[in-house]
């Protein structure tokens, strides 16, 4: 058992590694108003209002625009970006082996996810719903043109709505296989 999260961590490392910008790579901080800039042309791109989003402490600002969610961190720099899996189920989402299982199949094909990794969570725009499991990207690099941030949400839309329709019943499907033969073995030892 230690071995396997010793290897999926390892994994996981290596492709932050690889997919994290090169040295030569001239990147700046994402501020608040660049986060701003790029989640309005996304709203611009799939007719949604921006001022939908609601306003957090210290500069946050999160919210749902189209399909996916937005969650700016001030303090962090950060714009997380989410896409929903499997919405508002405690039971689905709260099972141990899940999110290891889902993020180990993500880190052996890093761009079906758009180098994203699955969470489970009740984001801040819904706090009075069950967690639900999301595809998750963050964005911190605050230098990169408009155009190229809605290539890589268009880009994170469509694995995701991929994932949703076709490839998260095949991988939960591998997981109740997994779930089965180990209870099967557990039978043969007691």
């Amino acid at each position: 058992m230690l071995a396997k999260v010793l290897s999926l961590l390892a994994i996981t490392l290596l492709c932050a590694w690889t997919a994290a910008p090169k040295a030569q790579e001239k990147s700046q901080m994402l501020n608040r108003a660049t986060a701003w800039k790029y989640v309005s042309a996304w709203a611009k791109k799939v007719g949604a209002n921006v001022q939908d989003l609601k306003q957090g402490e210290g500069g946050d600002f999160f919210g749902q625009l189209g399909s996916l969610g937005f969650d700016y961190l001030a303090k962090e720099n950060m714009l997380v970006v989410r896409a929903y899996m499997f919405a508002y189920s405690a039971s689905f989402t709260s099972k141990e082996d899940l999110l290891p299982w889902m993020n180990r199949i993500a880190t052996e094909d890093p761009n079906s996810v758009s180098h994203g990794t699955f969470e489970t969570c009740k984001p801040r725009w819904e706090l009075d719903k069950e967690p639900s499991l999301f595809l998750r990207i963050d964005m911190q690099d605050g230098s990169q043109s408009e155009s190229d941030v809605i290539s890589r949400l268009v880009n994170f839309r469509e694995n995701s709505l991929l994932w949703r329709r076709n490839k998260l019943t095949v991988a939960l499907d591998g997981l109740v296989r997994k779930r089965r033969q180990e209870r099967q073995q557990q039978q043969q030892h007691n």
